[in-house]
Parts: structure tokens; C-alpha cells; sequence
């Protein structure tokens, strides 16, 4: 996702309202279960997600240490700053599905059963992408 038209699109399919939460009407709990999708089904990523041939563009890494409340607001401020900046965002998730992919970042998730697992992972993935900052999901919420 390097084009900046494929930003603008992200941006125009965010809709006006809150989509309705399934997590309620799957497991009568309202609590996501980790690593599990829709029942019967599998979860289509976007193909913008494969895309990396952008040569010498600056990546940042965005780390989703919970799940999400608001991924609407979170995915238009990704995709406002890689307009506004021309980097290209990569999202290290350590909740497994964290809900971004269905706008077409680049999800990488974290492996491990423990702390130092986990760090050594999103080291390998912040090497991986040559991350030039990785900037934590809550603290996107506050900007602007």
C-alpha cells in the first residue's frame, strides 16, 4: 500500500456508522476470541496487504497490544498520516486479529507464549520491515 490512491480509497470506504459487533451474536459473550474468526468461514485479507513494491519508501510500525475500539478512527489516522508522510504502515499485532486488515494494512502478527518470546518476535518483524518507528495503537487514538 505505497500508492496514495490506495490510501484515499481505504479513507472513502470508512463508513459514516459503527458497524454492528458479531462477537456478541457468535459467542454470546461480547469478549473477541483470540485467533478465532467467523465460524464455517475464513478471513479474506485485502490483496493490498501483499503489496510492498515500493522502492526506498520509509515504513512505521504501529503495535496493537488490545483489541481495538474504534478501528474506523484508527484506520483513518493510518491511512491520514501514510498520505501525509508517504510511508508505509505496518501493523504488529499482539492480539492476533486485530480487525485492521479488513482495510488493507499490512498485519504482521507476533508469536511467543512470553514476554521475551513476544519481544524477539517483534524484533524480527521490526527488522523485517526496517520499521523506522513503531508507535503504539493507543497512542495514535489521541492524535488530532
Amino acid at each position: 500500500m505505497s500508492d496514495p490512491q490506495t490510501y484515499l480509497d481505504v479513507l472513502a470506504r470508512l463508513p459514516a456508522a459503527a458497524p454492528t459487533g458479531l462477537d456478541d451474536l457468535l459467542s454470546g459473550s461480547g469478549q473477541p476470541a483470540q485467533g478465532h474468526v467467523l465460524p464455517g468461514g475464513r478471513f479474506i485479507p485485502s490483496p493490498a496487504l501483499w503489496e510492498t513494491d515500493a522502492p526506498r519508501v520509509s515504513r512505521i510500525g504501529l503495535r496493537v497490544t488490545r483489541p481495538p475500539a474504534d478501528l474506523r478512527r484508527i484506520a483513518a489516522r493510518l491511512a491520514a498520516i501514510a498520505l501525509e508522510r508517504a510511508v508505509y504502515p505496518v501493523v504488529i499485532s499482539h492480539v492476533g486479529v486485530c480487525g485492521l486488515q479488513q482495510y488493507g494494512f499490512r498485519v504482521e502478527q507476533v508469536a511467543g507464549t512470553d514476554e521475551e518470546d513476544r519481544r524477539c518476535s517483534e524484533e524480527q518483524i521490526r527488522r523485517l520491515w526496517n520499521l523506522a518507528i513503531i508507535v503504539d495503537a493507543q497512542e495514535l487514538t489521541g492524535f488530532g
